[in-house]
């Protein structure tokens, strides 16, 4: 795993300080985790890697195969364009982004129940 940037402190978060402060489970699960550096709440996105993968799959696979397969330059040219740009923009998103602390989005979900409960 490349080393990635917080979005709070913008210090690199490599896997051994992830392992240090037992945060990458939660990474590779793509949950909510503290940053070791300045303790913000982080998570990596989803489809960030899915993006990515798609994307090789049409530029590296597909297009040769749709110029052997067809014999024209076009079609597989297309096919490697469209490939392309799935992988800068699956490169682009897979970075670490701010999450919400789901404590506090609980405790006001409590506090919402309480006050219906006490009406």
């Amino acid at each position: 795993m490349p080393a990635k940037q917080c979005p709070q402190c913008h210090q690199n978060i490599s896997l051994e300080a992830l392992k240090g402060s037992g945060a990458d489970k939660a990474y590779i699960k793509r949950e909510v985790f503290a940053c070791p550096h300045c303790e913000a709440p982080i998570q990596l996105p989803a489809k960030a890697e899915k993006i990515l993968s798609i994307g090789l799959l049409f530029s590296v696979i597909l297009a040769p195969l749709s110029y052997y397969w067809l014999g024209a330059q076009m079609p597989s040219f297309v096919i490697f364009i469209f490939g392309a740009i799935l992988i800068v923009i699956g490169t682009s998103t897979n970075q670490l982004v701010k999450a919400q602390s789901q404590a506090k989005n609980k405790a006001t979900e409590k506090s919402m129940h309480e006050e219906n409960d006490n009406e």
